[in-house]
């Protein structure tokens, strides 16, 4: 949880807006599909005021009190922080309700959803089927809902057999883009009870496991896409993986004959794959600038030959620049505790580059260097990238590392005090 102050222009008194994570006092939030409201209520205490939340449930008020005990001591409290609450709202049509479709939210929160146990097991096909229709018309209808920046934020288990709702391609299916997957941690939310809900234990909790999240990768300058399907073939999903080249679709097919393979391997998988990056301004572009990853991968960069030896002068410095540009963009799309993995040689002429100082230079650290050893990445072919011999490997020879860096912790702490002083 975090705050931060500000001046109202005015009247002059300063407005305090307090953050719990990705939330904030001066967002407009619905939550739909609640329980016993003690998300709703977690979030308003945090706040000190709930006259921006609408919580809803889709029970009527009798029937939630019959079914979670717990939900009368919430609702009061949110009652008593100005808090809207609606009951008997259907999120498959709640945009047609007379109250709701006037309105316009910036944060729109469905934690857990479930369209009722019926009876049967959870890998039944059929209640599968339920579940993925509740969400493909919650999204039709959330979206409606949504002012202009606002996000909509479904929380879920990502393991079998809920990773076969397929959130993300029900939302893409509604013209809505997956901006960022984050861990889901109960303790970040102090008093909430995530309860089964349906006419079945409905007062028990939903056990969450382990898997309310997995990593955000981002790959960059990738050749042949060969380490990515390596990857994605360990994890056996490439659904939280991101991967990138600097050629268009088309020069990358020309130069790189094996691609076509990996690509569709990723595609089969579930990674977003993105032609055209430069690595030197990447987090401008549209689609990436809104997101945070947890690792940031640029296996043996190059800035290209231009028919000079590696020994040239000018040609380290081309090198140099573009580590530099590089970092300073990937520092930006770094998560708070997120590596930037960077591979390469390590002797002459490649460690001129300075790897490490440049790093340094734009905020970051070196946590740790370690061997890099292709054989650790079955089906991983390095290539040179440019040139006539581009599709040839890269010879790695016996000094290739990992530097992993990190977000200097001290520099962001500045980062912080100037902005709020």
């Amino acid at each position: 949880m975090g705050e931060a102050a500000a001046v109202s222009l005015e009247s002059g008194e300063e407005k305090r807006e307090i953050w719990t994570k990705h939330y904030s006092s001066s967002h407009r939030i619905l939550l739909v599909g609640e329980g016993d409201f003690s998300f709703s209520a977690c979030l308003a205490k945090a706040f000190g005021s709930a006259k921006n939340m609408i919580a809803t449930s889709y029970d009527n008020l009798d029937k939630l009190l019959e079914k979670y005990w717990t939900a009368r001591i919430h609702l009061d409290e949110l009652k008593s922080l100005g808090c809207t609450l609606l009951h008997g709202i259907n999120v498959e049509n709640m945009h047609e309700d007379d109250f709701l479709k006037v309105i316009r939210f910036d944060r729109i929160i469905f934690n857990f959803p479930h369209a009722g146990h019926f009876g049967f097991h959870e890998t039944n096909k059929g209640l599968i089927l339920r579940h993925m229709t509740l969400l493909c018309d919650f999204f039709n209808n959330a979206r409606c809902l949504l002012n202009e920046n606002g996000e909509i934020h479904v929380s879920h288990r990502d393991d079998h057999p809920n990773n076969n709702w397929d959130i993300r391609g029900s939302a893409k299916e509604r013209g809505l883009i997956l901006k960022e997957m984050v861990e889901f941690q109960k303790e970040d939310y102090p008093g909430y009870q995530n309860k089964r809900g349906g006419d079945i234990r409905s007062n028990e909790t939903f056990p969450l496991g382990n898997r309310s999240f997995t990593f955000k990768i981002l790959l960059v300058g990738e050749g042949d896409f060969s380490f990515s399907a390596c990857l994605a073939r360990a994890f056996g999903s490439a659904k939280n993986m991101i991967a990138t080249s600097y050629d268009n679709f088309g020069k990358l097919l020309e130069k790189h004959r094996t691609a076509t393979f990996f690509l569709d391997e990723l595609k089969s998988l579930g990674c977003t794959l993105l032609h055209g990056i430069n690595v030197e301004n990447m987090h401008e572009d549209n689609f990436l600038k809104v997101m945070r990853f947890d690792r940031i991968i640029f296996n043996f960069p190059h800035a290209g030959h231009f028919a000079f030896r590696e020994t040239n002068k000018g040609l380290i410095l081309r090198n140099k620049k573009l580590l530099c540009d590089f970092f300073n963009s990937a520092r930006c799309l770094l998560s708070e505790n997120g590596e930037i993995h960077v591979s390469h040689r390590d002797d002459h002429p490649y460690n001129n580059w300075e790897i490490r100082g440049s790093a340094n230079e734009r905020g970051l650290t070196l946590k740790e260097k370690v061997k890099f050893h292709t054989k650790d990445y079955p089906g991983y072919q390095n290539k040179r990238g440019s040139g006539t011999k581009s599709n040839k490997a890269f010879p790695l020879g016996n000094k290739s590392f990992t530097f992993k860096f990190s977000l200097n912790k001290d520099l962001e702490d500045d980062d912080e005090i100037f902005r709020f002083i």
